[in-house]
């Protein structure tokens, strides 16, 4: 799992996505996943970073310089406890028959998801915290995993300041 996610919003200019990975080169960010879309229903890209450990010092550099960019709206860290990660992982097994009833707990005690099964394969897909998407695989490994497919990391803070304190009585 990253350490540290990046969350950017930029204007729709064709060149950010390039301009942000030109960045992340020149200094050398060890990079985990990286996803790139656009807004919808806004002319803007909306990027996340998931990032390997490094000093805090790094990260809080790295967010100025992203700040900097030209056309990046904002830029938000997020780091550590208290925030909500999210990863995807797909899986397709080729299992005996037998296993079918053992990959259904499996499934059922993730709170994962059969997409399909055939008389020779079964494809399950799990949402849940990084972590949680390793522990599911590795449990699945003993039957039959042929392909396994994981998504980039996702992250939001976990709780927002107030900007206004509540008027009390």
């Amino acid at each position: 799992m990253p350490a540290h996610v990046l969350s950017l919003i930029a204007t729709d200019a064709h060149a950010v996505p390039a301009r942000v990975c030109s960045l992340l080169a020149q200094r050398r960010v060890a990079v985990d996943s990286m996803q790139i879309s656009r807004l919808p229903g806004a002319p803007a890209w909306w990027i996340q970073l998931g990032l390997r450990p490094g000093e805090d010092r790094d990260f809080e550099l790295l967010i100025k310089r992203m700040n900097r960019l030209v056309d990046v709206v904002k830029v938000v860290g997020i780091t550590g406890d208290g925030n909500h990660w999210r990863q995807a992982v797909f899986v397709a097994l080729r299992p005996e028959s037998d296993d079918l009833v053992h990959i259904g707990r499996i499934v059922g005690r993730f709170g994962a998801e059969i997409l399909d099964s055939d008389a020779r394969d079964v494809r399950v897909h799990l949402s849940a915290h990084p972590e949680q998407c390793a522990e599911f695989v590795e449990e699945l490994r003993p039957y039959g995993v042929q392909e396994t497919l994981f998504g980039a990391v996702s992250a939001m803070r976990g709780s927002f300041r107030r900007r206004h304190p509540r008027a009390t009585s």
